[in-house]
């Protein structure tokens, strides 16, 4: 028999047309013999008694009827196709494992678990399990420390690093079952580690071949998730993602892992958040630029945006914050090297503010992604803020933050924060500049932002120090303005940075 997997069972009838992607039904174990050497296959059904057809694939004898037979057979096909079609319907849409998972179960009978490189807990069986280590593995979300000290001990990591095909273990030293594992390879170790417990029914070659099946389609998610050329380390890039996602139990859980994949679980962390759209390069190219000048950081995709999880300083009391050249620990600036990078391919992008603790890491993504969105602003102010950018394309969200909190309650209540007397008058200034050809606004915030000092203010606006008293004269009387006054120095700033981030998100 030449073929192996067949499309679906058919009744043999004389003169019919062959192929080997069925196999087929018949009474007369003489029809096997006749197409031997053709390779075809067959099922033959005979009376009780009767000697069994060496050239058939199995004889089947008693009372059991054609029809009966072809029926079962028939029905076993069509929902092994439709287990088959809706794996791959669940694929296309994204899924995840543990929807493969459930749809599997009927086909496995077992319970099967999928971890990933770190032993966190990607998907699991609903069936109700009592081996003590898986039962801890879901309760926990990921392995304990303890279970992989004893997974250690028994050398099972080196098994899934380099044995091919399934990993049948039965000496139930860690499981109280029989485990079939399978792991799917990177270029140096496993990714995914798929493992059934047969504490249902033996593995045996139905079950094994059912559970290929699944795992063919979890081979996508491991391919996808686990590149072999992926430049950021395999086994930290999913706990990585995780973190900046929120989907991290608590500290614990984050501690453990930090452990076991040697990344601080404290310190001095930021996270930079790289949207690559807009430029030509493929993003793996960028990403693999971006990893070799941040490592040891680790860069990771997040769906199609570059996240540098950054804890390369180790002086928690450092003040520069890899904002300065001047690093103390005699390190060059992380920021200038991924500036580097981003002017490369005209890219933009943001960045968190710095945290000690890296479970708030999700906090600080969503920072950065934050000022991300801020350097995307469509329009274009008459009074831009000045002395905001450090670097041309890093949105820092420390500087940032008061746009982002007035873009926030702007939207349906632009007309409310407009209205107040600081925002009238300054768009009242702004419009009398566009039609007179002056630059009153923008003389006032420099003026304000300057402290009222003079001198600065004259050698900002280029122009004589003796003038600058003069002009806040003349704007204070024309536009009843007191600067003296502390509270409306403090309501005209606000006004300034509400209008200001108006007209640049608004694109007015």
């Amino acid at each position: 028999m030449k073929n192996e997997e067949f499309f679906d069972v058919r009744l043999y009838y004389i003169g019919m047309q062959l192929s080997p992607d069925f196999i087929y039904l018949c009474d007369d174990p003489a029809v096997p013999m006749l197409t031997a050497n053709a390779g075809y296959a067959f099922i033959c059904v005979l009376p009780e008694g009767a000697e069994p057809s060496e050239c058939a694939a199995c004889s089947i004898t008693g009372t059991t009827t054609m029809a009966s037979l072809l029926n079962a057979l028939q029905d076993n096909f069509y929902q092994f196709r439709k287990w088959e079609k809706s794996m791959d319907r669940s694929i296309a849409a994204d899924e995840g494992i543990q929807k493969l998972i459930d749809l599997s179960q009927p086909f496995l009978k077992n319970h099967v678990v999928v971890v990933d490189p770190a032993l966190k807990l990607m998907g699991s069986s609903k069936l109700e399990c009592d081996d003590p280590i898986t039962v801890e593995l879901i309760n926990h979300g990921y392995h304990t420390e303890d279970n992989i000290r004893k997974f250690s001990l028994n050398k099972r990591f080196d098994a899934w690093s380099r044995e091919k095909g399934f990993i049948i273990n039965d000496t139930k030293k860690i499981c109280k079952y029989t485990t079939v594992v399978w792991s799917f390879k990177t270029r140096n170790s496993f990714s995914l580690i798929s493992i059934m417990m047969c504490n249902v029914v033996e593995a045996d070659a139905t079950i094994l071949y059912c559970f290929k099946k699944m795992l063919d389609r979890i081979l996508y998610y491991a391919k996808r998730d686990y590149p072999d050329d992926k430049p950021s380390g395999n086994q930290a890039s999913q706990f990585v993602r995780d973190l900046v996602s929120g989907n991290v139990a608590n500290e614990s859980v984050a501690k453990e892992y930090c452990h076991a994949l040697s990344i601080p679980c404290s310190g001095r962390f930021c996270v930079f958040y790289i949207n690559t759209d807009g430029s030509d390069a493929p993003i793996n190219r960028v990403l693999a630029d971006i990893s070799q000048v941040v490592a040891p950081a680790k860069a990771v995709l997040v769906g199609n945006v570059i996240t540098v999880l950054c804890f390369n300083c180790t002086k928690a009391t450092c003040i520069h914050a890899c904002g300065s050249d001047l690093c103390p620990m005699k390190k060059r600036a992380v920021s200038l090297r991924i500036e580097e990078v981003l002017s490369r391919y005209s890219l933009k992008c943001g960045r968190s503010s710095s945290f000690e603790n890296i479970y708030n890491a999700n906090i600080a993504f969503r920072q950065a992604e934050a000022a991300y969105s801020i350097s995307n602003a469509p329009g274009k102010s008459p009074v831009p803020l000045p002395n905001r950018k450090k670097r041309e394309h890093i949105y820092q969200f420390d500087q940032y933050c008061l746009d982002y909190m007035i873009m926030q309650v702007l939207g349906s209540n632009k007309d409310i924060l407009l209205a107040t007397t600081a925002c009238k008058k300054i768009m009242q200034m702004i419009d009398d500049d566009k039609h007179a050809g002056t630059d009153n606004a923008q003389f006032l915030y420099q003026y304000l932002a300057l402290e009222r000092r003079g001198s600065l203010v004259a050698e900002a606006l280029h122009m004589h120090r003796n003038n600058v008293k003069y002009r806040i004269d003349r704007i204070e009387e024309r536009y009843e303005i007191n600067t003296d006054n502390p509270m409306e120095r403090l309501e005209l700033t606000l006004g300034f940075s509400v209008v200001h981030s108006w007209l640049m998100h608004n694109d007015q």
